[in-house]
């Protein structure tokens, strides 16, 4: 009985571009840790996108729809906002991650609720998240 040391010890790596760092940890049975680190540049981006996401579906009396002032949506809406932008951040951040590691989940649906370390506009984001990666299949000479 053979166990290939790819199933037994935890392998290590790092890819990045600009805006992201992705630290990746393959576990045994295609188990991947991604341990991931957003720019504040990109968080600020996306806390944008947010903003302007509410703002397009919000009904304010005296305003036609997705044309409120942007700092009445934001007084008004600031729980929704935040939630968006943490939704926002933690999606961009892992499609962003698979693209860097050409690592893709075996399923959608079937990742584990991510980790925030941090996620605000001045530092920037951290997060952690595992899942069931596709198989590596060994080519055979």
């Amino acid at each position: 009985f053979f166990v290939s040391t790819q199933e037994t010890e935890p392998e290590a790596s790092t890819v990045n571009n600009d805006h992201i760092s992705v630290a990746i940890t393959k576990k045994p049975r295609c188990q991947v840790k991604f341990d991931i680190k957003i720019t504040p540049e990109a968080v600020a981006a996306s806390y944008q996108k947010a903003v302007k996401n509410v703002t397009k579906e919000v009904s304010i009396p005296g305003f036609r729809k997705g044309r409120a002032p942007e700092s009445f949506i934001k007084e008004k809406y600031q729980s929704v906002i935040e939630k968006e932008f943490v939704d926002l951040v933690l999606q961009t951040g892992f499609n962003e991650a698979v693209h860097l590691s050409h690592i893709h989940p075996l399923r959608d649906g079937h990742i584990k609720r991510p980790i925030v370390q941090e996620c605000n506009r001045e530092k920037g984001a951290h997060f952690t998240i595992e899942f069931e990666a596709r198989p590596v299949i060994p080519s055979v000479k």
